[in-house]
């Protein structure tokens, strides 16, 4: 037999438990690093892919503080650390941090987006499917911008972003000790969506008070956070973002985006409002702390009935 068949032959034999005895020192080992049914976040995995099988394993390089766009994966994956730390989020807020060494199953169809700190990652991303990898980049094709109207998908995709970034607020502010409230920080965004809503042609109490739901939501979940964390005498070891260098201007792009998507969201308002955001709003995912927020930042999106 060729060497190297019988190397193959003798891992393939180690992995799948054919060996009677423990290894002896300096020889080969297999191990197992992952095996599951699920993704990291708990999502059940549905099915395996038809047709021709494709296989791809691929190496990601991504510099100190890096943050990559939302996208989401159509295919069965895995993703192994080979060195530095990266922070995986989804839309809805489920994060993990993995570090060098560790093994996560990815998230199938559902946006998410990974971050570097102070030290760069390299990954190996291993993915199963019929044809080539299949990942999509944005909004189109995930699970979260399916079976809703267009408008309301995109306004609610936004809410959830501006969210996501509550906890890193939380956690600079539990690092420094500081309140929740920040009275003057709210009025300047309250006149500063007032002014932008009256230049798009919108209607500016609309926008002001639209942006009030959203920092009461915002509130909302940091004081759900930090009550937690108080209660456990530790924050998570997530990656720190700074407030004023980092998180607030990504939090001021947010706003003009939202205020865009609100504009096209009231021009197409109908009578199905209410019963469309219910149905949108069960159907997204995130703990019952982000799904208490999320429900509050939409408390006035659609008229009274």
């Amino acid at each position: 037999m060729p060497k190297r068949s019988f190397t193959l032959f003798a891992s393939l034999l180690l992995a799948s438990g054919c060996t009677t005895s423990a290894p002896a020192p300096g020889s080969v080992t297999a191990e197992v690093l992952l095996r599951t049914s699920s993704s990291w976040n708990g999502d059940a995995f549905t099915h395996y892919p038809t047709g021709t099988p494709a296989l791809s394993l691929t190496r990601i390089d991504i510099p100190p503080y890096t943050t990559l766009e939302f996208h989401c994966h159509q295919t069965l994956g895995l993703g192994y650390v080979v060195s530095g730390e990266i922070e995986v989020q989804t839309r809805a807020g489920e994060r993990i941090t993995a570090r060098a060494g560790d093994t996560l199953a990815e998230v199938v169809d559902l946006q998410h987006r990974g971050r570097t700190a102070a030290l760069p990652a390299q990954l190996l991303v291993f993915e199963a499917d019929r044809t080539a990898p299949r990942t999509k980049l944005g909004e189109d094709g995930c699970r979260t911008a399916s079976a809703e109207p267009v408008q309301l998908a995109t306004l609610l995709n936004l809410i959830q972003r501006r969210l996501a970034l509550t906890e890193a607020v939380a956690l600079h502010k539990w690092d420094r000790q500081q309140p929740v409230l920040d009275g003057q920080r709210e009025h300047l965004i309250r006149r500063s969506v007032r002014r932008a809503a009256h230049r798009q042609g919108s209607s500016p109490e609309r926008a002001e008070l639209f942006f009030i739901d959203q920092m009461e939501a915002s509130k909302l979940l940091q004081y759900s956070l930090l009550q937690q964390w108080h209660v456990q005498s530790a924050a998570p070891a997530s990656i720190r973002r700074d407030l004023a260098s980092q998180i607030r201007p990504e939090l001021d792009e947010l706003q003009r985006q939202l205020l865009t998507a609100l504009a096209s969201f009231d021009s197409t308002l109908g009578t199905q409002c209410q019963a469309e955001l219910a149905a949108a709003l069960e159907r997204r995912g995130g703990g019952a702390y982000f799904k208490h927020a999320l429900i509050r930042a939409t408390g006035n999106l659609c008229p009274n009935p």
